[in-house]
């Protein structure tokens, strides 16, 4: 519901409380309750007003909306004096690792969200090694994403941060940041929007060839399969073929086939520095024209 269709219905409600009814006995003890709700409905229509514009003001924005330095925190974790069996792999990870590396809980913790949340806000007492957490918001509703890595008993607190800020800016590249809308219009405008002809397509990559990987993903063609030593036909009915002129092309029809398969490919494409997408040699050439001339026959 928008914020102006919350204004139209607070403005009739107080309309309505400008009538004589309401000062009759019957409507004395129920006025009051119309009062707030129309107050409510108002506050709620300037909540969405200020939301509305602070979300369009986002979108405006010309760099992400949550800065990292805005979005980290980071908290010293000691260690606890009893071992605690679901957090046995974690430790295992920690000791495994030097005091400059660091751990992502998201290949540890659990799948489920209530677990995971209890998995992690019990750590600041449960776990056996002491750590340093580092927890990154990047919003979007995709949750928090939570760091670890260990320093030594005997550190101070200052060694501590002063030994995490190399581990903080190897982790920062790693962070994901959503860009907004005005920076999407920007890469557009700066790059072009590519279509989907082939022709825009080729156009594009030789513009920006240095800065491009063509990719084919087309998994679209379907292996027939049929049953265990009886030869079944790839093409349709009608269609062309070519075989060798001293033996029958017998197989069964592509009706017969129990289940087809898709091969799952992908193809990497040189782009060339020219238009010229296809090198041919005199070879080649020659074998085209006869695979043409014996397809063309009867």
């Amino acid at each position: 519901m928008s914020a102006s269709v919350v204004e139209a219905h607070s403005s009739s409600l107080f309309g309505c409380l400008q009538s004589a009814y309401w000062n009759g006995s019957n409507f004395q003890s129920f006025k009051p309750y119309v009062e707030r709700l129309a107050g409510c409905l108002t506050e709620y229509s300037d909540k969405l007003s200020s939301q509305n514009k602070k979300v369009k003001k986002n979108h405006h924005s010309p760099v992400p909306v949550r800065q990292l330095s805005e979005s980290l925190s980071v908290s010293i974790i000691k260690q606890s004096g009893m071992s605690y069996p679901c957090y046995d792999k974690l430790v295992q990870i920690l000791s495994n690792l030097d005091s400059n590396e660091h751990t992502c809980l998201s290949d540890i913790s659990p799948d489920q969200s209530r677990e995971r949340n209890t998995f992690i806000n019990n750590l600041k007492s449960e776990l056996n090694i002491p750590v340093v957490m580092l927890t990154y918001s990047p919003g979007n509703n995709c949750g928090n994403l939570t760091f670890l890595w260990k320093y030594g008993d005997n550190d101070s607190v200052e060694t501590v941060f002063e030994k995490s800020v190399s581990v903080v800016e190897v982790i920062k590249p790693l962070l994901p940041q959503y860009h907004t809308r005005a920076m999407k219009c920007a890469l557009f405008a700066k790059f072009g929007q590519v279509m989907h002809g082939i022709r825009y397509e080729r156009e594009f990559l030789l513009k920006f060839r240095d800065q491009s990987t063509f990719v084919f993903l087309d998994d679209k063609h379907r292996v027939k399969v049929g049953d265990p030593g009886e030869p079944l036909a790839a093409t349709k009915r009608g269609r062309r073929v070519i075989i060798p002129g001293n033996c029958s092309f017998e197989v069964s029809d592509h009706d017969f086939s129990k289940f087809s398969l898709i091969p799952s490919v992908f193809l990497l494409v040189d782009i060339p520095s020219a238009s010229l997408w296809i090198q041919s040699s005199p070879e080649l050439c020659r074998s085209s024209k006869k695979l043409l001339e014996l397809s063309s026959l009867p």
